[in-house]
């Protein structure tokens, strides 16, 4: 089965209540964290931060749409002068939420690893 929010938010008090459970195995958690980018209309890409964790054999994972930028963080081919103050605005989110995510992990002591978890 498989549980999926919207919000980073709403995603972190549900493994806030699976924290404080005791887990079925003696394995470590893992959670496993994301960047995606998308193309939409045009030459635009949809930022999306995707994070997952299997507890007690079902999916709990977070899709939080971000926003749109022009290029990705990182595209040493795209042009400086196409990164808009919507696209710092995007960056900063994701930025924002891959920490919230990273922060819980930390704090209860799970570990991060990236990609997502496969359908």
């Amino acid at each position: 089965m498989r549980v999926r929010f919207g919000t980073v938010e709403e995603f972190l008090e549900e493994l806030g209540l699976a924290a404080e459970a005791p887990p079925a195995t003696l394995t470590p958690r893992i959670l496993r964290l994301t960047c995606t980018y998308t193309p939409v209309q045009g030459q635009a890409l949809r930022a999306t931060v995707v994070a997952g964790v299997m507890i007690h054999h079902q999916l709990i994972e977070v899709q939080q749409d971000c926003g749109n930028v022009w290029d990705m963080p990182g595209d040493s081919d795209a042009s400086k002068a196409r990164v808009t103050p919507a696209d710092e605005k995007t960056y900063a989110q994701v930025t924002a939420v891959l920490s919230a995510v990273r922060q819980f992990a930390t704090a209860h002591a799970w570990g991060v690893r990236k990609w997502i978890f496969a359908p």
